[in-house]
């Protein structure tokens, strides 16, 4: 290979890639000077004293690899809450009932949620739930039988074309 060819290959490398509209370039991990943080894990043998609260959070952790930055995101606001909530409540992973959810929504109605951003809740609750079944924790997803918070039918508003005029 030649000196030019040389060069060319060497850039070729190092330059972003380009895709239609799109510029990757490529990310580098950061260095970590001792080994980052590894969350809990929780196995079954650890689920009469595993707090939902806790419980949560692992199932979150557990989603990082999968999801966009933004879902995960998205999801850690609503987690951070419902994880505030049970841990207040000291309920273990293996005692929640769907009473218990039910309480949980109805003290975000009185904050001006609406039920569009319950069913949020909802809805990382019921997934949360469901990945301990699948992990035979608990033998069923008490969610299931909650009743979903109402969604809002979203109304658009616009304007006339004699007011705009």
């Amino acid at each position: 290979m030649n000196e030019l060819s040389s060069t060319v290959s060497e850039l070729i490398e190092e330059a972003p890639t380009t895709k239609g509209d799109f510029t990757f370039t490529p990310i580098r991990k950061p260095i970590y000077k001792d080994e980052p943080p590894k969350p809990k894990t929780i196995s079954a043998t650890d689920t009469a004293d595993t707090l939902y609260a806790d419980f949560i959070l692992v199932w979150l952790e557990s989603l990082k690899p999968s999801l966009q930055s933004y879902t995960i995101a998205g999801y850690s606001r609503t987690v951070k809450q419902i994880s505030e909530y049970f841990r207040e409540t000291k309920l273990k992973l293996s005692e929640i009932k769907a009473i218990q959810i039910q309480r949980f929504y109805d003290t975000l109605s009185p904050k001006g949620l609406s039920g569009n951003s319950i069913c949020h809740y909802h809805s990382n609750i019921r997934k949360s739930l469901q990945f301990a079944v699948k992990m035979k924790l608990i033998p069923t997803n008490p969610a299931d039988i909650v009743d979903r918070p109402n969604i809002e039918k979203y109304h658009a508003q616009y304007y006339r074309i004699d007011s705009v005029v």
